[in-house]
């Protein structure tokens, strides 16, 4: 076991047969490196340590890409990328710098950087299981030993992942049928709207369940009087929906939600467009009514 935290298998001629840092799980340690091909998975939730769906890999053509699915080879599952093209490779050194060089060692991007003293500080970053790559330091002083890690100054990466994952298919950054918001700690929250709760209590990035019985699709029954709208002021979720219409007013695009037995929320608009939604997807500035069952 080195001082770096690298473990090591040598062989009786010195010749190092494995080790730690080649493989990682979901933290980098201070001199690691990355070569492309390299794979970082987040662990499943806060507890369970298990791989999650949150990914970043060094790909061969160069470019460091951060995942929201397991699948490493779709390009719209990315939801942050180094835009980089090249035989590159990842180092996080002592002083907090996380960066992509070329194989001459020419530093060519800043990915994260930290400005915590590097004589005074044990460093570790990790891709967490929300999905964001945050750098955490603690400090070597005894006197300050009971603060534990704490959150380096450097910006996350991505800076707010509500609004970075975009993909037309998918969960979104907290499951379906629940939405994100980014907490005063820069952490991401995730909720169940009205009438939805957690599918499982002990991870809230798992999506929510529905509560009440849907609108029945027989039209001979309607059902319109047994249901009612709840509003979402500032709240999204973009690329799910099946309809839109124009020229709207907000009880109008109540309406024409309540009489429609797909539509699961409206989303209306300040320009008066109205977007019908089968399926709760995460966060623009409108307005967002929720159909739920009286």
């Amino acid at each position: 076991m080195l001082d770096t935290g690298n473990f090591v298998l040598v062989s009786q001629n010195h010749v190092n047969l494995w080790e730690t840092f080649s493989q990682p799980t979901d933290t980098l340690l201070p001199t690691q490196q990355l070569d492309q091909g390299t794979k970082v998975n987040a662990r499943y939730s806060e507890m369970n340590y298990s791989a999650g769906r949150f990914h970043f890999m060094l790909g061969d053509d160069g470019n460091l890409a951060f995942y929201a699915t397991p699948d490493p080879w779709v390009a719209s599952d990315t939801y942050w990328d180094s835009n980089t093209s090249n035989d590159f490779r990842l180092i996080f050194n002592q002083s907090g710098q996380v960066y992509l060089t070329d194989r001459n060692g020419t530093l060519l991007q800043l990915v994260s950087s930290d400005t915590f003293p590097a004589s005074r500080y044990y460093r570790r970053a990790i891709l967490e299981f929300d999905g964001v790559f945050r750098q955490y330091v603690h400090s070597d002083s005894s006197s300050l030993m009971k603060m534990g890690w704490v959150v380096a100054r450097s910006s996350p990466v991505p800076p707010n992942i509500c609004t970075s994952i975009t993909q037309t298919m998918g969960s979104g950054a907290c499951g379906f049928n629940s939405y994100c918001s980014l907490g005063e700690d820069q952490r991401p929250r995730c909720h169940c709207p009205h009438g939805y709760t957690l599918l499982d209590s002990t991870n809230e990035m798992n999506g929510c369940r529905q509560d009440f019985v849907p609108q029945s699709r027989d039209e001979s029954r309607p059902e319109t009087d047994q249901f009612t709208f709840f509003s979402m002021p500032y709240t999204n979720w973009p690329m799910s929906d099946y309809e839109r219409t124009a020229a709207q007013t907000e009880d109008s695009c109540k309406e024409a939600c309540l009489a429609d037995c797909l539509c699961a929320l409206a989303i209306f608009g300040d320009n008066g467009n109205c977007w019908k939604k089968k399926s709760l997807f995460p966060m623009e500035e409108r307005i967002v009514v929720i159909l739920q069952k009286r």
